[in-house]
């Protein structure tokens, strides 16, 4: 059962990278770091990406507790070399995306938000 949950969370990956212009890469993981599953380019480190995808989402809470914000729901992070997207599945498992310069933020969102309904309701 475990194998399949897993290879279903993975086709999801690869459906959303295959239909997803400009996606270097995505994982799910667990808000301490632990990976879910994820379906990055070679050149990708998949370990270190799960853990700063931990790292984000502890530091923008963190931050915006500070300023009295609360319930983190997506952080969008502009690079010379690409976009990193972070948005919350649930309150211990997140996802992040990593885009090239290019990409459509708005389109890659919209198709992300698809992919967390199937993964909350999978009946849907």
């Amino acid at each position: 059962m475990g194998e399949r949950l897993s290879e279903q969370l993975f086709n999801l990956l690869d459906e959303y990278c295959s239909n997803v212009d400009d996606v270097v890469g995505i994982g799910i993981s667990t808000t301490s770091g632990l990976e879910i599953s994820s379906h990055f380019d070679s050149k990708v480190n998949a370990d270190l990406t799960h853990a700063v995808a931990s790292l984000i989402y502890k530091h923008i809470n963190e931050v915006a507790k500070r300023l009295d914000y609360t319930g983190f729901l997506y952080n969008l992070t502009y690079t010379e070399d690409g976009i990193i997207a972070l948005l919350k599945v649930d309150k211990d498992i997140v996802i992040l995306i990593l885009m090239e310069s290019n990409a459509d933020v708005n389109n890659a969102l919209i198709k992300m938000d698809k992919i967390i309904t199937k993964i909350k309701h999978p009946n849907l």
